[in-house]
């Protein structure tokens, strides 16, 4: 990772494995950019910064002083090949000149070996949830008034009992809620995020990706329209979510305030 001074150009053979198409193409490749391709050649390395889409103002990483029009990419990330996998984004990040004509280069990367090793084993447990829907809880509740009618009456031991009254129960609540998941599956989703709002957010994206391949003006018009829309569906949703979740405390402080406190 450093200032190479090297200008690596776009992409080109024989190096489409170390150089992504995304370099900055506005420079043709210099003799340090040449160097900086054999090196990766050589140590079986890849640029990580032109491997990811971004706005030009995020792939440039070198600004002249008293003329900003003239920029350039000379700043690089260099990974191994084989750690490729855990790099999720790279580039440059524009407003943070540090008092320098260079901006600075970032990397997010993912630990996979470090995630594995504290993945949560995944069980399955009864859903009782479903006992808040009504008819399920009904359906149940006579099930086991049925079971239960049929206990034998002469005196038995203590542990047979218990163990009767377990099984039966288990056997009940699994044949009329079902089982679940636990442990580290689908992430539990925003009390917000609904399909109106997905949408919206799928919109923008779309509108970005289109502007970023035409850099037309009308096309970033109406990029601009739909991201000023999508923050007003966030806007809207998040505050209707509020108003439910605010109605749901005022529900629990009269009917429980000990669930209350738990919320």
């Amino acid at each position: 990772m450093g200032d190479f001074n090297g200008r690596v150009g776009k992409r080109r053979s024989p190096w489409e494995r170390y150089l992504g198409p995304f370099s900055d193409t506005t420079t043709d490749c210099n003799r340090n950019g040449e160097h900086l391709l054999n090196l990766c050649a050589e140590q079986d390395l890849y640029i990580t910064n032109t491997f990811y889409q971004h706005r030009q103002s995020q792939v440039k990483t070198w600004y002249k002083w008293n003329n900003l029009d003239q920029a350039s990419q000379i700043d690089f990330i260099l990974v191994r090949q084989r750690q490729k996998r855990t790099v999720r984004d790279s580039k440059a990040v524009p407003n943070a000149g540090l008092d320098s004509d260079h901006r600075p280069v970032v990397m997010n990367i993912c630990n996979s070996s470090r995630n594995s090793l504290h993945k949560q084993k995944r069980e399955e447990i009864i859903n009782t949830k479903k006992l808040e829907e009504e008819n399920i809880k009904h359906e149940f509740e006579l099930e086991i008034t049925k079971a239960f009618a049929d206990i034998a009456k002469e005196p038995v031991r203590i542990e047979e009992e218990w163990d009767y009254y377990k099984s039966t129960i288990t056997k009940i609540l699994k044949d009329k809620c079902g089982t679940r998941k636990t442990g580290k599956g689908k992430k539990k989703g925003t009390a917000w995020w609904n399909e109106e709002v997905k949408e919206a957010v799928s919109n923008k994206k779309k509108m970005f990706q289109i502007w970023l391949k035409t850099k037309d003006e009308k096309d970033y018009i109406r990029y601009r329209l739909t991201r000023r829309d999508t923050k007003r569906t966030i806007k809207k949703s998040k505050e209707e979510s509020w108003k439910k979740y605010g109605e749901h405390l005022t529900q629990l402080c009269t009917e429980s305030p000990r669930d209350f406190y738990k919320s």
